[in-house]
Order: structure tokens, then C-alpha cells, then sequence
């Protein structure tokens, strides 16, 4: 079974104390596991290619692998390619939302942190618009948890003129605000989007590992067949990229 690895990536917060982690696939798992499935298609290619060949084809042919039966390697191949390079494509799609998504967080931090506390000065004798606005107390640590708060926050300004008025005695105008409250929005989509993507690219993953799995079985048992059917002709084995011989 080939497996795909995983990275953490975790949406660590300055100042908001946020953390939330999503595995993702990653666009190259380990050196190790994609320079090992390189190799691997790089040999079924010579395997597949060569298996044709008319002399090592009229041998075989007498094992179970006629024109047909190659054909259905052949095949396996070319969709193991075409799925690699759908992965590939997806992960790197993937990769791409999560690093959007992280730039939208930055953002709705460095926006939301200096009201946050401009407003805890301000409103630092009124209970009540610091219960309105969550003003005290800690962030919330998970991202969706940070946003609602942060969203709260922008449209609870918005909704009291009272509040209005005394924040643009700080320089936090309407518009500021409203400007910083479609930035909670856009990172709100960000992250769908991320979640989105991260699912096609897991998909993607599965359907890739599945087909290698199929082609280096087919490929593994063609080469267990030939080690025995061409043990007297070094020269196809050889060309079929076959170098060990069965015990």
C-alpha cells in the first residue's frame, strides 16, 4: 500500500493566541517516497515498453502475458501518470489556499488587535460596551473561534452610534471599521476555500495511491513470472530492466 504523508500546518496567531491545525497532503511527501515511485515508473515505463518486444512477447506469451496482457500494464501506467499529475495539480492547489488563508488571518490580526485595544483604554469605565464588544479576556484560540470573535466585535461598533462616535475620537472611523469587517469576510472564504481544496487534493491522493498500487502489483508480478520464464536470456531480462534473478 502506498501511503501519502501528511503536514501539519498549524494557523498560529500573534496576540490572538489562535491555534487550529489541518492535516494537508503535502506536494512532495518525503525525497525519500517520491525519488522511490520516480524510480519505480521510470522502470515500469522500460518494463512495459520492452515487454512488446516480439521475442520476449512469443516467450511470455507461454506465461500469461500475451500482446493483451501487456496491454493491461500499459494501461495502468498511463492512468498512474495522468493521476500523478492530477495529484500533483491538486496539491499544489491546496498549498496555495492554505497559504491565502494564512495571509487573510494575518491580516484580520493586525487590523483587529489595535482596536481591540484602543478600545479596552476607551471604553475602560463601561462595562456594559466592554460585555458588548467581548473586550476582556482572552482570544479565542481555534480560527473559526478567533474570526466569530473578531466579526462580533466589528459588528456590534457598527450596530451602536454611541460606539461610533467615541472610537473616531481614536481614529477608528465607520469606514475603517466596514473595511476591516469585509477583511473577517474574506478570510471566513478563505478558509472555506482552504477546507475545499485540502479535500480535493486528499481525494486526489487516494485515487493516485490507488492505480500506483494496482501498476506496481502488475508490474511485480510480470517481473516474478519473467525472472523464471527468461531465466536463460540475460539479454531480455536485461531490457525489461529486470537485474535480479529468482532464488
Amino acid at each position: 500500500m502506498i501511503h501519502e504523508c501528511g503536514i501539519i500546518t498549524s494557523i498560529f496567531k500573534k496576540g490572538l493566541g489562535m491555534s487550529e491545525t489541518t492535516t494537508v497532503p503535502e506536494e512532495s511527501v518525503t525525497k525519500s517516497y517520491y525519488k522511490t515511485v520516480d524510480q519505480r515508473m521510470l522502470e515500469s515505463g522500460v518494463l512495459i515498453t520492452n515487454a512488446i518486444d516480439p521475442e520476449i512477447l512469443a516467450i511470455m506469451t507461454h506465461f500469461g502475458y500475451n500482446a493483451a496482457a501487456v496491454k493491461v500494464g500499459e494501461t495502468l501506467r498511463t492512468l498512474a501518470v495522468a493521476e500523478i499529475n492530477t495529484c500533483q495539480k491538486e496539491l499544489s492547489e491546496s498549498r496555495g489556499a492554505s497559504e491565502t488563508a494564512q495571509q487573510m488571518m494575518d491580516e484580520v490580526h493586525d487590523r483587529y488587535m489595535p482596536r481591540l485595544k484602543l478600545c479596552r483604554v476607551l471604553f475602560a469605565n463601561d462595562t456594559a460596551i466592554q460585555t458588548l464588544l467581548e473586550l476582556n479576556g482572552r482570544r479565542k484560540k481555534s480560527v473559526s473561534g478567533a474570526l466569530s470573535q473578531a466579526r462580533m466585535f466589528y459588528d456590534a461598533a457598527l450596530a451602536n452610534p454611541q460606539i461610533l462616535a467615541q472610537m473616531a475620537t481614536l481614529s477608528m472611523s465607520e469606514d475603517l471599521l466596514k473595511e476591516d469587517r469585509q477583511v473577517v469576510v474574506e478570510a471566513e472564504k478563505a478558509l472555506i476555500a482552504e477546507k475545499k481544496e485540502t479535500g480535493e487534493a486528499l481525494t486526489a491522493t487516494v485515487k493516485r495511491d490507488a492505480v500506483l498500487e494496482r501498476l506496481f502489483d502488475w508490474v511485480g508480478r510480470y517481473k516474478d513470472v519473467a525472472k523464471v520464464a527468461l531465466a536463460g536470456y540475460p539479454r531480455y531480462m536485461e531490457k525489461l530492466g529486470i537485474k535480479d534473478q529468482m532464488n
